[in-house]
């Protein structure tokens, strides 16, 4: 990539929920999903980064599940993306193993997220790589590997700064420079997806710094993103993340750990280039 703008990034970030409603003790209806404090940072962190990175960054705060799908229509739609080199769509809210809650307490899939942007229903995007970062839980289990954890007694938060992660490198140096004709391309090709963490478990969110996967995210590419592609970028997210130590309670035991993931079916490899900004053509 090397045009001025790359291309657009959504963010979608939600923090106060007034949906789903369950009976208290009392019987009075309450929402069941906490706020989640500290998503504020992210997404001001996270339009830094992709800015930094030469995106036109887009944020939405406090959305329905109905709001979330016409955000993502009105976006896949957007008449920029036939001059972009990519697209980066983030979504921070409460998740479920059914999808992504909006603020009203009904879930988006994330099958719905993305097909949005497939050859189907974006053709401006066809054959562009296709980044999409979701920060949300997929289940209700904590993740707890056991005795052999040495607990340091550190959370995310505190390992950023003062973790060192080895330069590395790519044993197959073969890249492929021929393009594919967009007109047969897979609809579901060239797209990733990163997620906080994996089916059935929670994802983890210091209600201070951030959530551990978009703040190990923002840290990364902001240190390596010069350097390296994007799945050695991802397997540095992965690694950082799968540092972190907490307790769900003040009272309980750090034996709490996350591990992010991420798939893709991309057809060439990616590198962000930031410090290469040359447009041969107008935007």
């Amino acid at each position: 990539m090397k045009k001025s703008c790359r291309g657009r990034c959504l963010i979608l970030s939600n923090q106060t929920f007034y949906g789903p409603l369950e009976k208290d003790k009392e019987g009075v209806m309450r929402c069941i999903l906490p706020t989640r404090h500290g998503t504020v940072k992210d997404a001001e962190d996270l339009k830094k980064l992709f800015t930094q990175l030469h995106f036109d960054v887009i944020t939405r705060t406090e959305l329905s599940a109905q709001d979330i799908h016409s955000e993502l229509l009105r976006e896949a739609s957007h008449s920029d993306h036939s001059q972009a080199e990519c697209f980066v769509c983030v979504i921070c809210s409460h998740g479920t193993k059914d999808g992504i809650y909006g603020v009203d307490g009904k879930t988006i899939s994330l099958e719905n997220v993305t097909k949005y942007f497939d050859g189907d229903h974006c053709k401006h995007l066809q054959a562009k790589p296709k980044l999409f970062f979701i920060q949300a839980c997929q289940g209700e289990r904590a993740d707890r590997p056991g005795s052999n954890v040495i607990d340091g007694g550190q959370d995310l938060s505190n390992l950023l700064e003062r973790t060192h992660i080895g330069d590395q490198t790519d044993a197959a140096k073969e890249t492929f420079n021929d393009t594919l004709n967009p007109n047969t391309v897979p609809t579901k090709t060239d797209m990733l997806i990163a997620c906080a963490t994996h089916p059935g478990y929670v994802s983890l969110r210091n209600t201070q710094y951030g959530s551990w996967f978009i703040q190990a995210v923002i840290y990364v590419f902001q240190k390596y993103a010069c350097k390296e592609d994007i799945f050695s970028l991802l397997t540095l997210v992965n690694s950082l993340v799968a540092r972190g130590r907490t307790a769900l309670n003040q009272e309980g035991p750090r034996d709490v750990v996350q591990a992010s993931l991420f798939t893709a079916s991309f057809t060439k490899k990616f590198l962000f280039f930031p410090g290469v900004a040359a447009d041969s053509e107008p935007r």
